[in-house]
């Protein structure tokens, strides 16, 4: 198998997170405009002042794209660096990614928490599945 192809998942994700920090930039220079704010209103996230529900939920959003999906990023490139991809890790990979895209999509319109948590949870075990198996391989097996 082409061992690039762990690659494209990854090339998708940097996609979509441009695309949500775009997005972000785009509402608070709205938001701060609407509502007269100099961007010093921003420096504490603690005593920051509320924008509006969409700038908050695209600033969390934001923030999301760099907690868990870290561990994908790092398997996908541990992944590559070792010449292990195969048909399990792309498809795995590839089912991340199109769970974040709708977690996003639930995220960024109308927020279902409890739909938001369902594929949020399919995600998790999707990451789960790849980073054990992975773990297993380089600690038990041989390169």
């Amino acid at each position: 198998m082409n061992n690039e192809l762990i690659l494209q998942p990854l090339a998708v994700f940097f996609l979509l997170v441009l695309t949500v920090s775009v997005r972000m930039a785009f509402l608070r220079v709205r938001d701060f405009a609407a509502k007269r704010l100099s961007p010093q209103a921003y420096e504490l996230r603690s005593d920051r002042i509320k924008l509006s529900a969409a700038g908050e939920r695209t600033s969390d959003h934001y923030q999301n794209l760099f907690e868990m999906p870290v561990v994908f990023i790092a398997a996908c490139m541990i992944i590559y660096m070792t010449g292990r991809t195969d048909i399990f890790y792309v498809a795995a990979a590839w089912a991340y990614i199109a769970l974040r895209l709708v977690h996003g999509f639930v995220h960024l319109t109308y927020n279902r928490v409890y739909h938001r948590f369902l594929v949020f949870v399919a995600g998790f075990t999707v990451l789960a599945a790849l980073a054990l198996r992975l773990a297993y391989q380089l600690l038990f097996q041989e390169p």
